[in-house]
């Protein structure tokens, strides 16, 4: 029964994202990377370098848009096959945790159902597929402790290139992981083939850190021989507008209308609980990883820990190792620190080491007492908010960029009504990557390229967000649609710039 209601979950969620990937608009960073990158020939995929070009994803999308034509769809494939494979390791890492029972649903329902993380189970983005190997990878150095061999050891290398090829923000947790499996094997005779400490360094030079860079490097080592420091702008400044930053996106996902609003919890309780909750989390994680090293080397190694011990080590040690990461980066090297989306990791990462806390615990009830029911608790609650916040229309992100398909669906329907030789369409800068995305998509060669500037110039259509909102006042402009949501609105001048006769009246 258990079994098929998570089946039932998963199956939801993956509906749920395959009708994103095929209704909601592009956003203005999946247009951005298809123009640049992905639009022209594949020699565009290496010539150069961005924050918004996830490599081993363009790859992957370059190959489906010209295999299928290009279409919203067609781009977000590869962050569906994600999806699955996301969705398809989380139910496994879940079910080992908590094999008996109902208990491993709350986890599971956590990794799939929070909002920012549902995004990017469609949004053409490199982040759901690195999000999806990383979890591959722990799952994989969790059967290492189990059945070691090089076989293995050289597949968990693979994963976590591809993973660090897909997104570069991967490469803090995937340096953490890589660094707690090799730390096992150098600690334990018995994960290194029983081999002295010398030959056990030897057997992960050749079956792990060779495989991993060399597989990195080959698929990276073009676009980022084209990097530059000014590349790298995306992040925040300290660490509490860094965890703000999450928990904005995972529990204010978008604005709730004002009954559903009154009745969850708002800012003022989760962002004061997380403020406290997710150091703390951090810190028993790394304490707790140096309790199991202490323990494996008194019981004779790392393969005599249960799989929820080997789970804390793996999950929570790279939680925490991260954290150490990212702070000493920012202190010592003025690294900016991960910003929503570049630190989507830490989601999944701190639910299964909660998850793999409580399951450790289960056997002693009065520490699974005191800990288990305040964290099942807070597990509810988060996914009340995360049911309160469920939709199918918009990427969290990305709100502005909702209606921009049905604006250009607009302008297209209005020039068959009244065709001219060019019409010139003037935005917020913001959308200019998704209107030229959709003027390459419908092959509108009547559409001049949208630019980059000041919108409060002569234009046949003015798309506009809020910032921008002025310009109609101000030019008299008539509203074609507005999205409140939003913030967009398309407007036209009066009588268009050039034009002879005015165009048909419209109800």
């Amino acid at each position: 029964m258990h079994r098929r209601i998570a089946r039932l979950l998963l199956a939801f969620v993956f509906a749920a994202s395959f009708y994103r990937a095929a209704t909601q608009s592009a956003t203005t960073d999946e247009a951005f990377s298809y123009n640049l990158f992905l639009s022209g020939s594949w020699s565009r995929l290496f010539g150069g370098y961005d924050a918004a070009h996830h490599v081993l994803y363009s790859i992957l999308a370059k190959i489906s848009v010209t295999v299928f034509g290009l279409s919203e769809f067609t781009l977000r494939l590869p962050a569906l096959a994600a999806c699955l494979l996301y969705l398809a390791v989380a139910y496994r890492l879940c079910r080992r945790l908590f094999p008996d029972g109902p208990l491993f649903l709350l986890p599971l329902a956590l990794l799939t159902l929070n909002p920012h993380l549902m995004d990017f189970f469609s949004a053409a983005r490199g982040y759901g597929l690195a999000l999806a190997l990383l979890l591959l990878a722990l799952e994989q150095a969790l059967g290492y402790l189990e059945a070691p061999s090089p076989n293995a050891l050289r597949r968990i290398a693979l994963i976590l290139a591809f993973a660090v090829s897909a997104n570069l923000t991967t490469l803090v947790p995937a340096t953490a992981l890589g660094t707690l499996l090799s730390l096992t094997i150098l600690l334990d005779p018995r994960l290194g083939d029983r081999l002295p400490a010398r030959g056990r360094f030897w057997l992960l030079t050749d079956n792990f850190f060779l495989p991993s860079n060399l597989t990195a490097f080959v698929i990276l080592i073009l676009p980022l021989i084209k990097a530059r420091p000014d590349h790298f702008y995306f992040g925040a400044s300290t660490a509490r507008e860094s965890l703000h930053t999450l928990v904005e996106m995972s529990y204010f996902h978008h604005p709730l209308p004002d009954r559903l609003a009154a009745i969850v919890p708002g800012p003022a309780f989760w962002y004061p609980l997380w403020a406290v909750l997710f150091p703390l989390a951090a810190a028993a994680a790394l304490l707790a990883c140096l309790l199991l090293v202490f323990h494996a080397a008194r019981r004779g190694g790392f393969s005599t820990l249960n799989l929820p011990s080997r789970a804390l080590l793996f999950a929570g040690g790279t939680l925490s190792l991260s954290v150490v990461i990212l702070l000493a980066a920012h202190r010592f090297a003025g690294v900016r620190l991960p910003y929503t989306r570049t630190g989507l990791y830490f989601v999944p990462l701190l639910i299964l080491t909660l998850a793999a806390m409580t399951a450790a615990l289960r056997h002693r009830p009065p520490l699974r007492f005191a800990l288990g029911w305040p964290l099942t608790a807070l597990g509810l609650l988060s996914l009340a908010q995360f049911a309160a916040h469920f939709q199918c229309n918009h990427y969290g992100e990305w709100r502005f960029d909702r209606s921009t398909k049905r604006i250009v669906e607009i302008i297209r329907s209005d020039y068959l009504r009244w065709p001219r030789p060019k019409v010139r369409v003037g935005s917020t800068w913001v959308l200019e990557p998704t209107l030229n995305f959709y003027r390459r998509r419908y092959r509108l060669a009547w559409m001049s390229p949208v630019e980059r500037g000041n919108p409060d110039a002569d234009f046949d259509y003015y798309v506009l967000l809020t910032e921008d909102h002025a310009v109609a006042a101000k030019r008299s402009l008539r509203i074609l649609f507005a999205d409140p949501f939003a913030g967009v609105l398309l407007a036209e001048p009066p009588s268009p710039p050039g034009a002879i006769d005015a165009p048909p009246a419209r109800e």
